[in-house]
């Protein structure tokens, strides 16, 4: 369950020590945590140029987070990069984008008996 928002050093460290996993639009980085919970963070590329835009696709991303958060194994810290454009942004393309790259992490830090799902 996700039950903390991560703080800009957090993401830093997630950045540059975290394991990485990636489809064309969607970026996702994990690093264990000791708090025996999952927490996730949100970013969107400064390529979706308009803040409109930018916020967007973060409401976008922040629900189907919600929606799934049997995704996140408890005990890692995520950080959910959005690289796309806003006009690939809608519910379905942000949800099998996110799913691809959290299932190509594989053991490490999903369930994967929920992520296979459709």
């Amino acid at each position: 369950m996700c039950r903390a928002k991560l703080r800009g050093r957090e993401f830093e460290k997630i950045f540059k020590k975290g394991s990485r996993s990636a489809t064309d639009n969607v970026a996702v980085y994990v690093l264990p945590n000791r708090f025996g919970v999952s927490r996730v963070g949100f970013a969107v590329s400064r390529k979706v140029t308009s803040v409109v835009g930018r916020n967007r696709v973060r409401r976008l991303v922040r629900e189907v987070c919600r929606l799934n958060k049997g995704w996140f194994k408890p005990g890692y810290d995520y950080v959910i990069l959005w690289r796309g454009s806003t006009a690939e942004a809608d519910y379905r393309s942000v949800q099998s984008n996110m799913k691809a790259a959290i299932r190509k992490l594989g053991g490490k830090a999903c369930e994967d008996h929920r992520v296979n799902r459709a």
